[in-house]
């Protein structure tokens, strides 16, 4: 990861930090019967608590699952070979020669989860596993908004596209903005805007009106040459969001975030550009119960 991916990747954690996990549980990196890394899943509110057991045997599972449980007050633990772990990176790189398909750190993280079938145990799962809940409920979620595309209604819209988040803080004078790049429905990239030639801050003195924001559309449409859409949010509003999916949910999330576009003004709080019914439609499917069909 070079030293943009790295710059690109904070930007990423700081605008969409991953939702707490429910539960406490332990997670282990093991070679040659040793744990020689881990980490412990911190629930929203809980204190935080780090892992200090590093060189410890492991060759009887259950007893460590025991030891750490009464220690940590632990759900589950979860202990991954550092030979499989390897392996499986080394399987999801791209093969020599074709730098350009190298998935974003975000996504190389993602698909590496599933490879490892962290999140529902089954019967490829690369890890010994004790406890009396289900990995799902000790990891992390991802920040609700990076789904935004995933659902069947997202499927009416444009195959490769990008979406421009602009935040405003107008008391701070302030934009903090990225471009996420999806295709279908995944994330596949995500990056800072090069606003080069481009005179933004004209543009967000105030919060941007529709006219205001069409213009980022057609920036990032010519400079990027995709199908664009863009939401501007306010600070306020965002950072309420994101404790909504920390305290109940991602499908909260969503619904604060539509419940400020249709009750605040707007010119303060929420704007979409443009506006098709399809993408207007995965806004409001987010947060209504009918969510619960496609997730």
């Amino acid at each position: 990861m070079n030293l943009s991916d790295k710059q690109n990747w904070y930007k990423y954690k700081r605008i969409f930090p991953s939702c707490n996990p429910r539960e406490t549980g332990v997670f282990a990196l093991s070679f040659h019967d040793k744990i020689i890394h881990g980490c412990i899943s911190n629930p929203y509110g809980a204190e935080l608590e780090v892992f200090s057991e590093r060189d410890t045997p492991i060759e009887d599972i259950n007893s460590a699952y025991e030891a750490f449980s009464q220690r940590y007050n632990a759900r589950n633990l979860t202990v991954i070979r550092r030979d499989d772990l390897l392996k499986t990176v080394m399987d999801l790189m791209p093969p020599p020669g074709e730098p350009d398909k190298s998935p974003s750190y975000a996504k190389h993280l993602q698909d590496i989860r599933k490879s490892l079938s962290l999140d529902k145990q089954d019967k490829n799962a690369h890890y010994e596993f004790r406890g009396d809940i289900q990995n799902e409920h000790c990891l992390s979620k991802p920040h609700f908004f990076t789904n935004i595309f995933n659902s069947i209604i997202a499927d009416l819209l444009p195959e490769q596209k990008l979406l421009y988040l602009g935040i405003i803080d107008e008391d701070k004078q302030s934009l903090e903005s990225i471009i996420l790049e999806f295709e279908g429905r995944e994330l596949i990239s995500f990056s800072d805007p090069d606003f080069a030639h481009f005179d933004w801050r004209s543009l967000t003195q105030t919060f941007p009106n529709p006219e205001a924001a069409a213009h980022f559309v057609m920036w990032a449409e010519n400079r990027y040459q995709l199908p664009t859409y863009s939401i501007f949010v306010s600070a306020r509003v965002w950072r309420e969001a994101t404790v909504y999916q920390q305290k109940s949910g991602y499908r909260a999330a969503w619904k604060y975030l539509m419940q400020a576009r249709s009750t605040s003004d707007l010119n303060r709080e929420f704007l979409i550009e443009p506006e098709p019914w399809p993408f207007r439609a995965v806004l409001y499917w987010h947060g209504s119960a009918a969510a619960n069909l496609g997730f």
